[in-house]
């Protein structure tokens, strides 16, 4: 599976570099969503604003969030992924580059969204428990 499947009919959530902490904070609650990419006027990816960047970069940093602007505490380093990526490939990259989130492009143009590695994570259990099933169904009701 790649993750362009995993992205087929999901909105690809992104604020742009002009917002505020509050802004974004809000904009991510509202959805439901721990990250967001952050782009600028342009279209191009600045960077990713996690839940982790509010702990560490805003919050113990004693920052007022109505006056700190998102570039100032996203994560500006990011890699991407691309579309066609295999999800096993994307979850050992991720591990190796030691990030949680990666913004997703189809021909390194078109944003898909954020893949996360809990997303990884649970799409690999779910394959998993179903190939379970098949091999117990498969062992119990084969006669002997």
């Amino acid at each position: 599976m790649n993750l362009r499947k995993m992205f087929e009919g999901r909105t690809p959530y992104f604020v742009r570099i002009d917002k505020n902490v509050s802004e974004v904070v809000k904009y991510m609650a509202e959805r439901n969503i721990g990250a967001v990419s952050i782009f600028t006027p342009d279209n191009q990816l600045a960077g990713i604003f996690s839940e982790r960047d509010v702990l560490k970069r805003v919050v113990a940093a004693d920052k007022n969030p109505n006056e700190t602007k998102v570039t100032e505490v996203m994560t500006s380093k990011v890699y991407a992924a691309d579309s066609e990526e295999n999800l096993d490939d994307c979850l050992k990259r991720m591990k190796l580059l030691n990030v949680r989130h990666l913004p997703v492009f189809k021909d390194g143009v078109q944003y898909l969204g954020l893949v996360s590695l809990r997303d990884l994570l649970l799409v690999g259990l779910t394959h998993k428990d179903a190939e379970i099933q098949q091999l117990s169904s498969y062992i119990y009701n084969t006669p002997i």
